[in-house]
């Protein structure tokens, strides 16, 4: 897909409403991934995103159709 190794960092921002949120970009700028919602603590969100990050063995799902 972007060939060769994905240079890829997580990133951690407030939204609008103050909450933590992360996202995952490329090296290109490419936001490749985001949080599913705003966290009340910046400890949350990084708790989220190490969950993330171990998850690298989860199974892929299909899409029929």
């Amino acid at each position: 897909l972007y060939g060769g190794v994905m240079s890829m960092t997580f990133e951690f921002f407030s939204d609008e409403e103050g909450r933590f949120r992360w996202r995952l970009r490329h090296a290109s700028g490419e936001v490749l991934a985001e949080g599913p919602h705003g966290f009340a603590t910046l400890d949350e969100a990084m708790r989220c995103v190490s969950y993330v990050r171990s998850s690298s063995s989860a199974a892929m799902a299909g899409v029929e159709g």
